[in-house]
């Protein structure tokens, strides 16, 4: 089942599962085995734990290591928790606070994107997907949309007459939730993308009438790409 909510309740589960996800790490591999209490935590101590968290194994779904704007994300978690023991007179120092550690740097990430002969491929080898996988591989290539918003689109979203795809929403998934539909934050996401391209409007087109045939039912509001149970 598919679940829509406002952005502000998907803001409250990503915190949520953030937390969680931290918690799940926990920093009591950086502390002796005697000293796990709150007001022992140094600064020491947490470079330790941002160094480890750079290591191979320290993602629990990929058993790589953490990205750095991620360890910048627990940093900044753990002095929001610290501070907060400041405060509530747990702890005399916040051993996270900018006067005691650096915060771990974060770096971008090189985008690397197709070239012009990995593309050439993708087009020569469209023959040999099916129908459903020819057009969202072609969706993708001509318009340049993220996967979530892809998954996304309803036939309300596309004009083929007009030549119109309106991007105003994407899919995200959550254990705790499913499968949700939010809309996207910015403006700049939320966009009319015009297309002209043979091939897509083709595709589009050979693909609607698949879908008309395969489900037999109406397309207004139905997702794209379901499954066979029309599900997305």
């Amino acid at each position: 089942n598919v679940m829509s909510l406002t952005n502000e309740q998907l803001a409250l589960i990503d915190t949520l599962m953030y937390c969680e996800g931290f918690l799940s790490i926990g920093i009591d591999n950086s502390l002796d085995d005697d000293n796990s209490t709150l007001n022992k935590i140094t600064s020491h101590h947490l470079k330790l734990f941002y160094h480890n968290l750079s290591q191979d194994g320290a993602n629990q779904i990929t058993g790589g290591r953490l990205s750095s704007k991620t360890i910048l994300h627990h940093h900044r978690l753990i002095s929001v928790i610290l501070q907060s023991a400041t405060r509530e007179g747990l702890i005399t120092v916040n051993p996270a606070n900018r006067d005691n550690i650096k915060p771990p740097s974060a770096t971008s990430k090189e985008i690397s994107p197709y070239q012009i002969s990995d593309v050439r491929k993708l087009i020569a080898s469209l023959d040999d997907m099916n129908v459903k996988w020819r057009t969202i591989t072609t969706l993708l290539l001509t318009t340049g949309i993220r996967r979530g918003e892809l998954l996304a689109l309803t036939w309300n979203d596309i004009d083929l007459t007009k030549h119109i795809l309106s991007i105003s929403k994407s899919v995200i998934y959550t254990p705790e939730c499913g499968i949700i539909i939010k809309s996207n934050k910015t403006k700049k996401s939320i966009r009319i993308i015009r297309f002209e391209d043979k091939l897509l409007i083709y595709t589009l087109n050979e693909y609607k009438a698949w879908y008309e045939s395969h489900y037999g039912v109406a397309l207004d509001s139905k997702f794209l790409f379901l499954s066979e149970n029309e599900n997305i």
